[in-house]
């Protein structure tokens, strides 16, 4: 082996206790040269295995080249297969005549019958039964909560919080390394969660969002206190955060409780945390949650290393509504506050009041108004977007100078702002991401029912499209009702078109007996007349409002098969299958509905010819493979080992670079197939392939004129040459012979792919029903991750079990001896140290006589 230096198999560490205190001998040398052999056979055994493991590489290397042939070409499932003949046909059709239909007319596969084949014209396409409702109603856009009814100044109108979106801190500080945290957690205060949703049967359909009102008035109630905690612990709960570096949830070793005096307070869960689970002092809700380390003027406690539960309990000297609730009058908030409004498909943000307006005063919704106004006209022009005061309430509209039929909304990002203004990115049209009970007047219920109770009887039982129940309730949004009705079996897409307000359906399938209806039969119990109602509400309507419905219609298409009589041919689908010719007309033409007939001046007839460029790429990709197999295996099989390099102990890698070990490896794992017994039988298979495709009906001389041999060289193992200007050729004049010869015709005749693949399915293939449950020799020597079963049901794999066995039974035999060795020595010591002791005696004996 090439000289590297390095310590023996041991190493430099030392043994257990310690040697030579008494003697001035090197235990450990002495010792390690005592077990050499032992440590001789414990790396012997490492770089066995080492080079075992090597070699499964070697052999995985060559299986997995050909395991990625027979999914590239070998399978009909393969975008790149090579298996099927019609690849190799004319199958790039064309469609000739008058441009002006041609157009209307795509071509694809091959047919015996194409030169006589002609569409002489299409009378009608196949269409979706369909349906258009009604254009729906618009409406003002308004500010639910900004009223008169206690002035724009008064405090308290708005209430929000410090505390949702910060975060409590976990863990266990420990002393260790000069003090840290172990074991760490995170929750942050979330502004809402989710629960399962289920119907009357009480079965899971869904989920649904809980929202949490942390500002909410009823903190100073004990039932308003029960339920913020009750939500805060069902936010943890579903948390599944785990104090790290454990399998231990947060959510088993902390609760949060309000007390009877409106405190937040921390308890212990019902699970240990391994250690007092404290909060960490810099977490982002602890000033929101009332703590004050400085309670009652008292000493600031230390919270460097985290604050018990009790301690944060006894620091907490505010009620969480005073520390987390945050009251400012509608002025004060909407200060410096935005809105997005959209106008013409523009988008300008509009402040609701600014500083200097604040700084003067706005006492009034009409003044806010006058405000507002003039920054609406600067950003849009005058008269197209107004703001009003209606009913006391700020509203925003569309002025007299803009179309009706244009889109208005406006909008905020913050949720916080949204809900405390009554804002929820409304739109003077159907307002897609908020809920059907928010657009009950704009879809078109009955605007006198105003009662929210009634409004949601009305929604409960949701719709009823083609049969199909759609569940759907009062609080489901829009968007989320049209994704329930494309979801469901009731066979239609619904869409929604801004520009008209205006809803469709539309069939899922194309052709006759396609309808779509909202009605319910005669008979049907009041849930189900119920959801019929809401369908026709919102996808119905009348005529001199916009709406429409139609049945699906089958496409109605002449051909002729050269005796020039069109014969009418219906499809449900704008594709047709003319023996083997695959049509897809895409519009009408020829047929004149006047004179009930078709004009032959504009048939259309079809050529075709084969894809000789994507054949030859597909062809060559297959070869590239093949000789990269072969190259493989012939290299494999002929390099010679180089016997002075092999495994490299970790030793031995510590005095050397990355670059140095990674040339060493790379020529220490030569040759370990050299003469392979197992490898021979696919190397002679791979150099006897052209005489296995004759056996297998393939005639040498067509193979030869379609670009395809063997190569001349006679140490290349095997390699196929490829004429890819002969190949082309022979694809662009006899394309049937190039299937022929690549794909086999029958008969027993299976082609170049064919017999390649049965070839190398011998020593590894996917299919092991091919050889009796087998997945190639090859695989059952070595196993390959391509094949999962495989990696622990091969020879080497059990070679290797084996190994390691005999490598844990010399570490155990090493260490045995290690301390018999070490217990003898230590013995020696003994004895030597109390004769040292009795001279010493002696010594002080003779020296005092």
């Amino acid at each position: 082996m090439a000289s590297v230096s390095g310590a023996s198999g041991l190493g430099n560490t030392s043994l257990r206790g310690f040697g030579g205190m008494a003697t001035g001998i090197d235990r450990d040398s002495i010792i390690e040269q005592m077990t050499l052999g032992t440590t001789t056979k414990i790396t012997n055994k490492k770089n066995d295995i080492t080079s075992l493991q090597w070699k499964q590489e070697a052999y995985r290397n060559v299986i997995d080249k050909i395991i990625n042939m027979e999914d590239n070409y070998f399978s009909y499932s393969s975008t790149t297969s090579l298996i099927d003949p019609s690849f190799f046909s004319k199958n790039q059709v064309t469609a000739l005549g008058d441009s002006s239909v041609t157009k209307y007319i795509t071509a694809t596969g091959n047919s015996q019958m194409l030169d006589y084949i002609s569409i002489r014209g299409v009378k009608q396409t196949a269409s979706s039964a369909y349906m258009r409702s009604a254009e729906k109603e618009t409406s003002n856009i308004s500010f639910g909560k900004v009223n008169d009814t206690t002035g724009l100044d008064t405090e308290g109108t708005c209430r929000t919080s410090n505390l949702a979106g910060t975060s409590l801190q976990f863990g266990i500080w420990t002393d260790v390394d000069g003090g840290k945290f172990v074991n760490s957690a995170s929750f942050t205060f979330p502004t809402s969660y989710k629960v399962e949703k289920k119907d009357q049967d009480g079965k899971v359909i869904g989920e649904e969002t809980v929202t949490i009102d942390y500002t909410t008035a009823d903190l100073s109630t004990a039932e308003g206190r029960k339920k913020l905690e009750d939500q805060l612990n069902e936010a943890l709960q579903q948390s599944d955060t785990k104090l790290e570096g454990t399998k231990t949830f947060l959510k088993d070793v902390v609760k949060f409780k309000i007390d009877d005096s409106g405190n937040f307070q921390l308890e212990a869960g019902d699970k240990s945390a391994g250690g007092e689970l404290r909060v960490k002092g810099f977490s982002s809700a602890m000033s929101a949650l009332g703590f004050n380390a400085k309670k009652d003027g008292t000493t600031a406690l230390d919270t460097s290393k985290g604050v018990s539960f009790a301690d944060f309990n006894s620091h907490v000297d505010k009620t969480l509504e005073e520390s987390s609730v945050k009251k400012q009058s509608l002025e004060e908030y909407m200060t410096g506050k935005k809105v997005s409004v959209t106008f013409g498909g523009q988008t300008k943000q509009i402040e609701l009041i600014t500083a200097k307006e604040a700084e003067a005063g706005v006492k009034s919704v009409e003044q806010l108004v006058e405000n507002i106004n003039k920054r609406l006209e600067d950003a849009f022009g005058k008269n197209n977007v107004v703001a009003s005061s209606e009913n006391g309430e700020l509203t925003f509209k569309l002025g007299d100078n803009a179309s009706e039929k244009t889109t208005l909304t406006v909008s905020s990002s913050s949720k916080e702002m949204r809900n405390l203004l009554g804002l929820e990115n409304m739109s003077n049209k159907i307002d897609l991401d908020s809920s059907i009970l928010s657009n009950w007047e704009k879809l078109g219920f009955d605007k006198n029912i105003k009662d929210e109770a009634s409004r949601r009887e009305a929604l409960k039982d949701g719709l009823l499209i083609n049969g199909v129940k759609i569940d759907i309730n009062a609080d489901t949004t829009v968007n989320q009702m049209m994704n329930a009705i494309n979801s469901s079996k009731a066979g239609v897409k619904a869409t929604y078109m801004s520009a008209t307000n205006q809803f469709t359906l539309l069939a899922s399938e194309t052709g006759k007996g396609r309808e779509i209806s909202t009605s319910a039969d005669a008979g049907a119990d009041a849930a189900t007349q119920a959801a019929a109602n809401a369908a026709t509400i919102i996808f119905g309507g009348t005529a001199d409002k916009g709406f429409k419905a139609e049945d699906g219609k089958n496409a109605e298409i002449a051909v002729s098969y050269g005796n020039g009589e069109p014969t009418i041919v219906e499809s449900t689908t704008n594709t047709i299958n003319l023996e083997g010719l695959k049509i897809t007309v895409s519009g009408e033409f020829g047929y004149d509905k006047a004179i009930d007939k078709y004009d032959s001046s504009k048939a259309i007839t079809f050529n075709a010819k084969a894809d000789a460029d994507g054949a030859a790429e597909r062809v060559k990709k297959f070869i590239d493979e093949y000789n990269a197999l072969a190259g493989a295996v012939n290299s494999e099989m002929t390099t010679r080992p180089d016997k002075d390099y092999g495994p490299l102990t970790d030793e031995q890698k510590d005095e050397m670079s990355e670059t140095s070990i990674e040339n060493w490896e790379k020529k220490a794992k030569q040759g370990l197939l050299f003469g392979d017994s197992n490898l021979r039988g696919l190397s002679d298979s791979i150099q006897s392939m052209i005489v296995n495709m004759k056996k297998n009906g393939v005639d040498l001389k067509a193979l030869q004129e379609i670009g395809i041999s063997i190569s001349d060289d006679i140490y290349s193992g095997g390699t196929l040459t490829f004429d890819e200007t002969k190949f082309k050729d022979a694809m662009k004049n006899d394309p049937d012979k190039v299937a022929s010869v690549i794909c086999g015709n029958g008969d027993g005749k299976t082609g170049v792919i064919g017999t390649v693949n049965n070839v190398l399915s011998n020593y590894a293939t996917r299919f092991s029903y091919k050889h009796g449950g087998s997945n190639g020799s090859l695989v059952e020597v070595a196993g390959t991750e391509k094949l999962s079963r495989s990696l622990t049901n091969n020879q080497i794999y059990k070679q290797l079990e084996q190994m390691q066995q005999d490598l844990e039974t010399l570490k155990k035999r090493l260490s045995t001896e290690q301390d018999r060795y070490i217990s003898q020595f230590s013995s020696m010591e003994t004895l030597i140290s109390q004769m040292n002791s009795q001279s010493s005696a002696l010594s002080s004996l003779t020296g005092s006589m």
